[in-house]
């Protein structure tokens, strides 16, 4: 919870505070907007990118079984969670370069614990085995006067053309020699 209460201090800080910036009491609470269990099947083809929120908050992923490259990891774009805020898309470039496009992060074993900004483009992969699957907690905390998702279908549907095309110029740019 400590992560939790650090993540929304930092960008929500007038919930944390005891007041608003009006001077009453905020209504405003951090909340669990969802938790379920993802279970992604032997042969399931790759999400689409998108984003939990437009707004600030943290998904959290906990594995219930070894998850690799080869049952459907979660793939992350960073820096993308800029779009929605004041950085805009000059700040999601600038660190989805520096990251060196997509990533997905190290195996996760039982007990690890994946946490991301919930604005950030993220997808889980295909599960490419012939008989293991991927079971993981989802869970997202997010605060009640900006509800996920945050978005219309069509800001869905831009994330989505748009993530693809970010991740083929980041599968791109990863190939090139590094000098």
């Amino acid at each position: 919870m400590h992560l939790i209460y650090r993540y929304f201090g930092e960008h929500r800080p007038e919930i944390m505070a005891a007041t608003c910036p009006e001077g009453r009491l905020s209504d405003a609470r951090i909340f669990l907007a969802e938790c379920q269990l993802l279970v992604t099947d032997p042969g399931a083809v790759p999400q689409i990118w998108h984003a939990d929120n437009l707004k600030p908050g943290l998904t959290v992923l906990v594995p219930f079984t070894d998850v690799d490259a080869e049952v459907g990891p979660t793939e992350l774009l960073p820096g993308t969670h800029h779009f929605a805020d004041s950085g805009g898309v000059a700040a999601a470039a600038a660190a989805l370069l520096r990251s060196g496009g997509a990533r997905t992060p190290p195996p996760l074993s039982p007990g690890d614990v994946l946490v991301y900004d919930s604005r950030l483009w993220h997808r889980g992969m295909g599960n490419g085995s012939i008989g293991r699957c991927r079971v993981v907690l989802a869970t997202r905390f997010d605060v009640s006067d900006t509800p996920p998702p945050g978005a219309t279908l069509l800001q869905t549907q831009e994330v989505r053309v748009v993530g693809r095309i970010l991740g083929l110029l980041s599968s791109v740019y990863s190939a090139l020699p590094v000098p």
